[in-house]
């Protein structure tokens, strides 16, 4: 993503434009809010999100006041050290373009041929190393890697499928954490690895929670439902309209659907002698009677359902704070206003949780 250029201006990517005089409002707006019970973590953001910092600068410092305290590096991949240590990798990449993007392509050839679906599409044609350019980052094409492997002066990275391998060489490890598309797209990591002649990245699943503030712990308690209820479509819904409906027009329903079964049973013991039907008959007749009961159930749960309107406001506001848009939280919300909100109480709960995990992949004595 690149931000707008001023006319006549190069081009600038989205992480190294300056913040600029949007985020100094905002938190002048702040001003006029509550006072969060943990406002350091505030602080922190206001001494990193300054008008003269850029989107890049701003986040690395402001992860880092976080994480550094629990011994957790963080590690700025565009600092020009950590360019220079990645450099020869990158250079090694361009050296073999070419071999390296045969190793890739026969390796998503055989992910489909398997029945899967590579996650990262190959892009013919052109390696797996970016240059930047007048601002903007491209892809190096084969037909030129090996003349861009030689330039000192082109200013290189590394696309998804090349980035673990540059990570490992520059900071070895015992294992990169990876979410489900990451280990997904390892499959082909490992080829490009092998094809350069490098160790391949080991990958292992990261951890993942769903943070259950108080305020939604209490509205699901309101509901008497648990975060389970609520993944699935339509399933709190259906509850909350159940549970509005009067006892005795529940009941006519479920009488109802008994007296199609025993009424159809009955015709059909009556006819045995004499045969006026097939059995087919009696069992559509029976599907449909039933489907039309169904549906005129629906209708009377969705009735009742319009008259919940705290239940239904409760669970719209549980499913924004746990599922936004139907995501889980970390792909959507930012975290920031939780460590404001309940500071080392959740640090140490998804600290124990984490642990708990790591154990898991690695196993006790």
């Amino acid at each position: 993503m690149a931000a707008q250029a001023t006319p006549g201006s190069r081009p600038c990517p989205r992480w190294r434009s300056l913040i600029g005089w949007s985020v100094s409002w905002a938190f002048r707006w702040r001003r006029c809010s509550g006072q969060p019970a943990h406002g350091e973590v505030l602080a922190a953001l206001q001494r990193a999100y300054r008008a003269d910092a850029t989107v890049g600068s701003a986040y690395v410092q402001f992860v880092r006041e976080m994480l550094q305290p629990l011994g957790i590096a963080v590690l700025d991949s565009w600092h020009p050290a950590v360019r220079a240590a990645a450099r020869p990798t990158l250079v090694t990449a361009l050296a073999r373009a070419a071999v390296v993007d045969e190793a890739v392509a026969m390796r998503t050839v055989s992910i489909e041929r398997g029945g899967y679906r590579a996650q990262v599409a190959r892009v013919a044609k052109l390696s797996l190393v970016f240059r930047s350019v007048d601002g903007r980052k491209e892809r190096v094409p084969l037909a030129q890697a090996i003349e861009a492997s030689q330039r000192d002066d082109l200013v290189l990275s590394a696309n998804v499928l090349l980035r673990p391998v540059v990570e490992r060489q520059i900071m070895p490890t015992v294992a990169y954490v990876g979410g489900p598309g990451e280990i997904a797209y390892f499959a082909q990591v490992s080829a490009a690895a092998e094809a350069m002649g490098l160790p391949v990245p080991l990958v292992v699943p990261r951890w993942s929670a769903t943070v259950i503030e108080p305020a939604v712990d209490r509205m699901l308690g309101r509901l008497g439902m648990v975060f389970e209820d609520i993944r699935a479509p339509h399933v709190a819904e259906r509850r909350i309209g159940e549970r509005a409906m009067p006892a005795g027009v529940r009941d006519a329903l479920s009488a109802m659907q008994t007296s199609i079964d025993q009424q159809l049973a009955a015709l059909d013991e009556a006819q045995k002698g004499r045969p006026l039907v097939d059995a087919a008959v009696i069992a559509g007749a029976k599907k449909e009677f039933h489907h039309r009961v169904e549906r005129l159930e629906r209708r009377v749960r969705a009735a009742a359902t319009r008259g919940e309107e705290q239940a239904i406001a409760d669970l719209a506001s549980i499913r924004a704070a746990v599922l936004p848009r139907g995501e889980r939280q970390e792909r959507a919300l930012n975290y920031a206003p939780m460590f404001a909100r309940h500071g080392d109480t959740l640090w140490a709960q998804l600290r124990t949780g984490a642990a708990m995990h790591a154990g898991s992949l690695i196993g006790t004595p």
